[in-house]
């Protein structure tokens, strides 16, 4: 019976200095063992792999004569450096849908050809699938801190980021803006109370009283709530949104 396929095969030290690694029984050598550079070209072709149904990649088997690609650069953003970018669930989704993005529109290309000209193109994109301009302008960001995030990781110069900085945001009128959002009136809220489930009412009312985010609130567990004082209780959360800024 023969032996199943591992759907992650190791990445290996080859006599030769480099790191290989062997897919569907071919050997790809992916440049100096241990640099940044042949884990990102490890990490693509794992996906490449994976997605062929466990089939060798059909890419050259002297990765490490090839530049690294923006597929390589996404497939490392997305192993080491998604969790660590944010801790917030919604940020991740939008950044894993950024990488995706970036690989769909340029993923065979160069990661070191990847400029201000090209980011512009990915923002054109969100302008002309409807997206408001401050969204553009974030998304847009977000893909600048993809490629910080690169340089820390050395896999493309810092120069380069520096470059993509130039792209200065959608100002007023290159792009539709949403109507400011405006704050609920009082009166409709407390006409809508007596309408609501019990406990959502209570949070409603608890936002009313503390100005805390929605999502604080939902987290919110016993342990957080500090009831020695009697009445005045004291809510001690253990994460919150702005914790980094101490």
């Amino acid at each position: 019976m023969p032996r199943p396929k591992k759907a992650m095969p190791s990445y290996r030290y080859h006599i030769s200095g480099q790191a290989v690694v062997t897919l569907g029984g071919k050997d790809y050598y992916l440049g100096p063992h241990n640099s940044p550079e042949s884990h990102a070209k490890y990490l693509a072709l794992i996906g490449d792999y994976q997605r062929n149904g466990l089939r060798a990649p059909d890419a050259d088997s002297h990765q490490s004569d090839k530049l690294l690609t923006i597929a390589g650069l996404v497939a490392d953003f997305r192993e080491n450096g998604l969790q660590r970018i944010t801790t917030s669930d919604n940020h991740r989704s939008a950044f894993a849908n950024l990488a995706t993005l970036l690989v769909d529109e340029f993923g065979d290309s160069p990661a070191k050809e990847f400029g201000p000209r090209k980011l512009a193109e990915l923002r054109s994109l969100f302008v002309a699938s409807g997206n408001c301009r401050r969204h553009a302008n974030e998304q847009t960001s977000k893909i600048k801190r993809i490629f910080k995030w690169a340089v820390s990781r050395e896999l493309i110069d810092a120069n380069q980021w520096v470059s993509l900085q130039t792209l200065e945001n959608l100002k007023d009128g290159e792009a539709f803006d949403n109507p400011p959002r405006e704050p609920a009136d009082a009166k409709t809220v407390g006409e809508t109370l007596p309408l609501l489930d019990k406990v959502v009412a209570d949070m409603i009312r608890i936002q009313l009283a503390t100005g805390c985010r929605p999502s604080e609130l939902f987290s919110l567990v016993p342990a957080e709530v500090d009831r020695s004082n009697g009445e005045a209780w004291i809510i001690r959360k253990r994460s919150h949104k702005t914790q980094r800024h101490g």
